[in-house]
């Protein structure tokens, strides 16, 4: 049996851009059928869209999901040494972009889409931060308007704790062509310069476990200062 952990409570989903997109944690999306409830008694119209992009950890049974809701489940990393150089990234990259182009169908359906990941902040943030500068209104075919500063700018107001994974934010904008990817280097302002990871001890020691031949990764990877995120992620691709 798979084991799932039970997110806290949290405060329910948050609008990211209004009225159809939506913002929030594992426990949004795990409680949706309570937050569904709130939103009745709040005069608020109900989720019809799940873009879950921590469906590994954030996980929803097909019985426990709610009727009438799309879903979407994707298994995205929130790695903080992350660059476009990583073999990691195509499959990061790939994910941004269905899940941009779910959100985007569910709005242009007339839908209320939630985003999602664990913790409400950097892999739900870098896929709102991708819509909002990439989407276009069906009816002028003009884009939101916001410069990047601006859309990081808004989705912090939302979520003051989002996108703290610099390298991750700037990874798309890099994708999305507003900076040069020499930029997305851990050289230039990324995580793993200004910061230390608080989860490093945690996974590396749990990599020396049981499962170890399957969490191993190269050398040049254990070496670097976050080479256990890639290690990990490794390992959960392979399980």
């Amino acid at each position: 049996m798979p084991f799932i952990c039970r997110p806290p409570e949290g405060t329910g989903p948050k609008c990211a851009w209004g009225p159809q997109v939506w913002w929030g944690d594992a426990d949004s999306v795990i409680r949706l059928a309570h937050w569904q409830q709130r939103r009745d008694l709040e005069g608020l119209p109900r989720i019809t869209h799940v873009c879950n992009t921590a469906a590994k950890t954030a996980r929803v049974p097909y019985q426990d999901r709610v009727p009438g809701v799309q879903y979407l489940d994707l298994q995205m990393f929130d790695l903080f040494s992350i660059t476009r150089r990583s073999s990691l990234w195509p499959h990061i990259e790939r994910d941004l972009r269905r899940a941009v182009a779910f959100v985007e169908e569910a709005v242009r359906d007339g839908g209320i889409v939630l985003i999602n990941c664990w913790a409400g902040q950097n892999r739900s943030g870098s896929v709102i931060l991708t819509w909002l500068l990439t989407h276009k209104v069906p009816e002028t075919g003009e884009s939101l308007g916001l410069t990047p500063e601006e859309a990081v700018e808004h989705l912090k107001s939302v979520q003051p704790r989002s996108l703290s994974n610099h390298c991750l934010e700037k990874c798309v904008l890099a994708m999305l062509g507003f900076i040069d990817d020499d930029a997305t280097g851990t050289e230039i302002g990324c995580n793993s310069c200004s910061m230390e990871d608080p989860w490093e001890h945690v996974f590396s020691k749990s990599c020396t476990s049981s499962k170890s031949s399957k969490c191993m990764s190269s050398k040049s990877s254990k070496s670097s200062k976050h080479g256990w995120a890639n290690t990990l992620a490794i390992c959960l691709v392979r399980n």
